[in-house]
C-alpha cells in the first residue's frame, strides 16, 4: 500500500505527540515552556547530561558535541526540523576559542552569584555572536545557559526578583523561604561540610545498613544536622521508597542493592521511633521489629490515601520521599502527605535531578511552609545530589 507524503507527515506528527505524552519517556512530559524558555521541550531531556558533564569538568568541545548529538536525536522525534540541519557552520577557530574561553570562565564560581551570573550571561552572548550552528542555535545556547545556572545553583529570576510569587532568599547552595534558614544551611555547608569526612553517627549507621544516603550521596551529614535535636523524641518516621531490585521498576537499585536499608538505618538512629515504609514493588515489603511497610503507587492519589488509611498513626515526625524521582510523583505525594506531618516535623524530597529543580523551586514559591531547596556539594560530582526540605511549624 502506497502512503502519500501528507499522510506520512500526519502519522509522524501523531507519533511525535504520543512520544511526548508517554510518561515512560520522560519524568514530566508536560513541562511548561516558562521553565526553560525556548529549550523547554528538548531541555528537560538533556539538562541532567550537561550538568553532570560540567561537574566532571569535561572539555568544552566534548560537552558541545554531546549537546549537539542529543539535540539532533530529539529533533528526529519532535517537530524541530531536519536533524541534519542542526550542524556546525563554518565558524572560525578564533570564534570557537572565544566561546571556549567564555565557557571556561562561566564554569568557575566566583565570589558571589551576581559576578558568576554576569560571566554566564557573557558566555551566552559570545556563543550567540559566533552563531556556530545552522539551525537549533537558540536551543543549544539556551540549554547551555540553563545548565551553567543550575550547575552553580543560580536561578536567573532570583537575580531580579521577577515573576516571584513569594520572596525567596539565596545562599551559596540553598534557596530558602527565609533569610534565617538560608543563612543557617549555608553556614553549615560552608564551615562544617567536609567533603572528605563522613563523620556523623547517621553517616556510619546508614553505611552499615547498606543505604546509599551515606555512600553514593552524602545526605546523612545534612540529615544529622537537621534531625539530631529530635533523635530521642521522634516516635514516628515514614519513608516512601524501600528500594527495589526488580529491573521492571523505575529507579531500581539494581541486583546488588539492599532492600529496606534506610528503614533499618532510621530505626537505629531514632531509638524510640516506629518506622513506616512504602513502595510500589510488593516484593520489597517486609515487617520487622519497629518496622512496617505498605504498598503504594505515588502517582495515584487514591492509592496513597488507601495506604495512609492502613497506617494506624498520624503526625509523623519525619517524612522522606525517596520513591519515584520525578517532579510529578514528588508533587502528588507531597500534596497528599504533608498533612500527615506533625507540627515541627520535617519533610524531605531526595534525589532532585537538574531538570526538576526549577519545578521544585516553583513548589517552594507556592507553599506557605518554611522550606529550602538544597544543592549539596559532593565529590565526585553527583548531578542529583539535591534535596527539598520543608519545616512544618
Amino acid at each position: 500500500m502506497k502512503i502519500s507524503p501528507s499522510k506520512m507527515k500526519k502519522m509522524f506528527v501523531l507519533a511525535t505527540l504520543l512520544f511526548m505524552n508517554n510518561p515512560q519517556t520522560s519524568n514530566a512530559a508536560d513541562y511548561p515552556d516558562y521553565v526553560f524558555g525556548v529549550s523547554a521541550k528538548p531541555g528537560f531531556y538533556m539538562l541532567d547530561l550537561v550538568v553532570n558533564n560540567l561537574g566532571a569538568e569535561r572539555p568544552y568541545s566534548e560537552i558541545l558535541s554531546d549537546v549537539l548529538g542529543a539535540t539532533k536525536t530529539i529533533a528526529a522525534r519532535q517537530i524541530m526540523g531536519d536533524p541534519e540541519d542542526i550542524t556546525r557552520s563554518k565558524v572560525t577557530a578564533e570564534e570557537l576559542t572565544k566561546c571556549e574561553i567564555a565557557f571556561a570562565t562561566a564554569r568557575v564560581y566566583q565570589t558571589d552569584d551576581a559576578t558568576t551570573f554576569a560571566n554566564i550571561q557573557s558566555y551566552y552572548q559570545t556563543y550567540k555572536d559566533t552563531d556556530p550552528f545552522v539551525r537549533g542555535n537558540a536551543v543549544v545556547n539556551q540549554l547551555l545557559f540553563d545548565s551553567l545556572c543550575l550547575y552553580h545553583n543560580i536561578f536567573p529570576k532570583l537575580m531580579d526578583g521577577s515573576t516571584l510569587s513569594r520572596a525567596l532568599f539565596k545562599g551559596r547552595h540553598v534557596v530558602a523561604s527565609t533569610q534565617a534558614i538560608a543563612d543557617r544551611i549555608s553556614g553549615f555547608l560552608d564551615e562544617t561540610f567536609d567533603l572528605a569526612v563522613r563523620g556523623t553517627p547517621l553517616c556510619q549507621i546508614m553505611k552499615d545498613c547498606g543505604s546509599d544516603k551515606s555512600t553514593v550521596h552524602n545526605y546523612t551529614k545534612m540529615y544529622h544536622f537537621l534531625l539530631e535535636s529530635m533523635r530521642e523524641t521522634a516516635t514516628k518516621i515514614f519513608e516512601i521508597g524501600i528500594g527495589s531490585t526488580d529491573p521492571q521498576f523505575a529507579y531500581t537499585m539494581g541486583k546488588d542493592g539492599t532492600v529496606g536499608a534506610s528503614l533499618r538505618g532510621w530505626r537505629a538512629y531514632f531509638p524510640n521511633a516506629h518506622i513506616y515504609g512504602a513502595d510500589i514493588d510488593a516484593a520489597a515489603l517486609f515487617q520487622e521489629d519497629r518496622i512496617n511497610t505498605y504498598y503504594v503507587d505515588q502517582l495515584k492519589t487514591d492509592v496513597i490515601a488507601s495506604m495512609f488509611a492502613q497506617i494506624p498513626v498520624e503526625g509523623f515526625d519525619v517524612i522522606v520521599d525517596d520513591g519515584l524521582h520525578c517532579f510529578e510523583a514528588n508533587d502528588i505525594f507531597f500534596k497528599a502527605a504533608i498533612e500527615k506531618l506533625a507540627p515541627r516535623g520535617i519533610y524531605i524530597i531526595e534525589d532532585i535531578a537538574p531538570r526538576g529543580i526549577p519545578l521544585v523551586l516553583k513548589l517552594l514559591e507556592g507553599i506557605s511552609y518554611d522550606a529550602a531547596l538544597i544543592q549539596l556539594p559532593t565529590t565526585p560530582a553527583r548531578f542529583d545530589n539535591n534535596i527539598f526540605v520543608v519545616f512544618k511549624q
